[in-house]
């Protein structure tokens, strides 16, 4: 009896032992399997960096297929796309549904939502009296002859909620030359893409059980390259999250029976000397 209650607590000391040790493999290969990836995401965000401004300033094609080839399952998405959107007051007007296209319009308290992003007055118009001296119709003369249509220029500068999107509505105040003023709405479409690609594809899953167990979450890379006031990109990387599950899954189970073996071994190997001396004590006894 007492023997048994002997191997009962060999077994506890044993167990407790081991799963300390596995604990701590576990959170070892956890860790250097996230900094694998958290290491391959920035290096790979600063060739995207390098490569993209070189791009955007002089659009070679061999550029962006160079940002291209970066892309590979250890990712779930990267999307490279444009970061600032000109509109002009022209375009805006021309989109709306309830302005005569023949009158002059002056354009006014523009509102987005701001969860969106921000649009901004980038280029100013001259006052609308200069735009009455050239609508269609005048007669040209001294005073207007070299006079041009104004017209405002916006900026729209996109949020990161406004990834997945690819419209934009847009309200506003018109006034016309016989100060008759209308609140309008244009939705603009905005062609916005620059290089995209999603992986959605894996073949190798971990259990459903095992990444409730071990939550990982791995933030989003998200960077803009400025170049110039017209021309910037943004760009963002998601990493594959289910590689990082299952990578996780085969090397923490291979560790678990790797664990297991030298458990039965020990015990074993502790039973064995026990019988041996017990063996060895009855014989020198004899």
């Amino acid at each position: 009896m007492l023997r048994v209650v002997v191997y009962i607590f060999l077994i506890v000391i044993l167990s407790v032992g081991f799963g300390f040790s596995y604990l701590i493999k576990f959170e070892e290969q956890k860790e250097q399997i996230l900094t694998k990836y958290q290491l391959e995401t920035k290096s790979t965000s600063l060739f995207i960096q390098e490569n993209l401004r070189k791009y955007l300033q002089n659009g070679d094609i061999e550029l962006l297929k160079r940002i291209n080839s970066i892309f590979n399952n250890n990712f779930s998405s990267i999307f490279i796309q444009e970061a600032l959107f000109t509109i002009k007051e022209k375009e805006l007007i021309e989109l709306t549904n309830n302005l005569d296209k023949k009158l002059s319009w002056e354009l006014s308290n523009l509102k987005i939502d701001d969860t969106l992003g921000e649009i901004i007055l980038s280029t100013q118009s001259d006052d609308l009296q200069k735009e009455l001296l050239t609508i269609e119709g005048s007669i040209p003369n001294e005073i207007n002859k070299n006079i041009t249509p104004s017209i405002d220029i916006y900026t729209f500068i996109p949020s990161k909620n406004f990834k997945n999107l690819s419209s934009l509505v847009i309200n506003f105040d018109a006034t016309n030359q016989f100060d008759e003023t209308k609140n309008s709405t244009a939705i603009v479409n905005f062609e916005k893409d620059i290089s995209s690609f999603t992986n959605n594809k894996n073949e190798d899953f971990a259990p459903k059980w095992f990444k409730e167990l071990v939550p990982i979450s791995f933030s989003e890379e998200v960077n803009k390259v400025n170049n110039s006031l017209q021309n910037d990109a943004i760009y963002y990387i998601n990493i594959n999250i289910e590689k990082i599950y299952f990578e996780l899954y085969k090397e923490i189970k291979s560790e678990f029976f790797n664990h297991l073996f030298w458990f039965f071994i020990t015990f074993i190997a502790i039973i064995f000397i026990d019988v041996l001396y017990r063996g060895i004590k009855s014989k020198y006894r004899l």
